[in-house]
Protein backbone atom coordinates (compact mmCIF):
# COMPACT_ATOMS: atom_id res chain seq x y z
CA UNK A 1 0.00 0.00 0.00
CA UNK A 2 2.75 2.58 1.04
CA UNK A 3 4.05 1.66 -2.82
CA UNK A 4 0.66 2.52 -4.27
CA UNK A 5 0.53 5.44 -2.20
CA UNK A 6 3.83 6.79 -3.50
CA UNK A 7 2.47 5.95 -7.08
CA UNK A 8 -0.47 8.10 -6.70
CA UNK A 9 1.66 10.93 -4.98
CA UNK A 10 4.16 10.97 -7.81
CA UNK A 11 1.11 10.83 -10.31
CA UNK A 12 -0.35 13.47 -8.50
CA UNK A 13 2.59 15.67 -8.32
CA UNK A 14 3.77 15.05 -12.41
CA UNK A 15 -0.07 15.80 -13.18
CA UNK A 16 0.01 18.76 -11.47
CA UNK A 17 3.66 19.95 -12.91
CA UNK A 18 1.86 19.19 -15.93
CA UNK A 19 -0.81 21.58 -15.16
CA UNK A 20 1.18 24.25 -14.28
CA UNK A 21 3.49 24.32 -17.15
CA UNK A 22 0.26 24.34 -19.30
CA UNK A 23 -1.03 27.15 -17.32
CA UNK A 24 2.93 28.71 -17.71
CA UNK A 25 2.97 28.09 -21.57
CA UNK A 26 -0.60 29.32 -22.63
CA UNK A 27 -0.96 31.76 -25.23
CA UNK A 28 -1.15 35.53 -23.77
CA UNK A 29 -3.85 37.97 -25.21
CA UNK A 30 -2.79 40.44 -27.40
CA UNK A 31 -4.62 43.41 -29.21
CA UNK A 32 -3.62 44.58 -32.82
CA UNK A 33 -4.52 47.43 -34.91
CA UNK A 34 -4.42 47.67 -38.94
CA UNK A 35 -2.26 50.07 -39.65
CA UNK A 36 -3.06 52.65 -42.67
CA UNK A 37 -1.35 55.49 -44.40
CA UNK A 38 -2.64 59.43 -44.02
CA UNK A 39 -1.32 62.34 -43.68
CA UNK A 40 0.12 64.05 -40.46
CA UNK A 41 -0.42 67.82 -39.61
CA UNK A 42 2.60 68.78 -38.01
CA UNK A 43 2.63 72.88 -36.35
CA UNK A 44 5.08 74.93 -34.54
CA UNK A 45 3.89 77.39 -31.96
CA UNK A 46 6.90 80.11 -31.30
CA UNK A 47 7.70 83.28 -30.79
CA UNK A 48 9.89 85.63 -32.35
CA UNK A 49 10.45 88.61 -34.73
CA UNK A 50 9.88 89.08 -38.22
CA UNK A 51 12.37 91.81 -40.17
CA UNK A 52 12.63 91.98 -44.03
CA UNK A 53 15.59 90.91 -45.90
CA UNK A 54 15.72 94.80 -47.60
CA UNK A 55 14.09 97.79 -46.71
CA UNK A 56 13.39 100.42 -49.01
CA UNK A 57 12.16 103.92 -47.94
CA UNK A 58 10.00 105.68 -50.60
CA UNK A 59 9.47 109.50 -50.87
CA UNK A 60 8.44 111.81 -54.09
CA UNK A 61 9.65 115.43 -55.01
CA UNK A 62 6.34 116.48 -55.64
CA UNK A 63 3.26 116.91 -53.25
CA UNK A 64 -0.25 115.64 -54.49
CA UNK A 65 -3.23 113.44 -53.81
CA UNK A 66 -2.60 109.35 -54.35
CA UNK A 67 -5.06 108.70 -57.16
CA UNK A 68 -3.74 104.79 -57.74
CA UNK A 69 -1.58 102.21 -56.08
CA UNK A 70 -0.98 99.90 -59.06
CA UNK A 71 1.52 97.82 -57.39
CA UNK A 72 0.54 95.22 -54.43
CA UNK A 73 2.38 95.42 -51.17
CA UNK A 74 5.16 92.90 -50.41
CA UNK A 75 5.45 92.26 -55.06
CA UNK A 76 8.64 92.46 -56.22
CA UNK A 77 9.47 95.25 -58.68
CA UNK A 78 12.10 96.62 -61.08
CA UNK A 79 13.58 100.19 -61.38
CA UNK A 80 10.64 102.03 -63.00
CA UNK A 81 7.93 100.71 -62.13
CA UNK A 82 5.09 102.94 -61.58
CA UNK A 83 4.29 102.67 -57.63
CA UNK A 84 2.13 105.40 -57.22
CA UNK A 85 -0.11 107.87 -59.18
CA UNK A 86 -0.25 111.34 -58.16
CA UNK A 87 -3.09 113.23 -59.51
CA UNK A 88 -2.04 115.65 -62.04
CA UNK A 89 -3.85 118.69 -61.77
CA UNK A 90 -2.18 120.11 -59.00
CA UNK A 91 1.61 120.05 -60.19
CA UNK A 92 -0.18 120.98 -63.91
CA UNK A 93 -1.52 124.45 -62.73
CA UNK A 94 2.09 124.60 -61.21
CA UNK A 95 3.98 124.16 -64.41
CA UNK A 96 1.95 126.18 -65.86
CA UNK A 97 2.47 128.73 -63.13
CA UNK A 98 6.12 128.68 -63.37
CA UNK A 99 5.81 128.47 -67.56
CA UNK A 100 4.49 131.73 -67.21
CA UNK A 101 7.46 133.25 -64.87
CA UNK A 102 10.08 132.22 -67.02
CA UNK A 103 8.27 133.62 -70.10
CA UNK A 104 7.78 137.25 -67.89
CA UNK A 105 11.34 136.83 -67.06
CA UNK A 106 12.33 136.08 -70.44
CA UNK A 107 10.43 139.13 -71.64
CA UNK A 108 12.02 141.46 -68.93
CA UNK A 109 15.36 140.20 -70.08
CA UNK A 110 14.87 141.31 -73.84
CA UNK A 111 13.41 144.81 -72.75
CA UNK A 112 16.64 145.07 -70.17
CA UNK A 113 18.67 144.53 -73.17
CA UNK A 114 17.12 146.66 -75.50
CA UNK A 115 17.31 149.27 -72.66
CA UNK A 116 20.98 148.46 -72.69
CA UNK A 117 21.72 148.51 -76.11
CA UNK A 118 20.16 152.40 -76.49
Amino acid sequence: MVRMTRWIALGAGLLLALVAALWALRPTPVRTVTLAERMVQTSVVATGRVAPVREATLASTLTGRVIATPVAEGTAVRAGTVLVALQAAEWQAALAQAQAQRAEAEAQQREAERQWQR
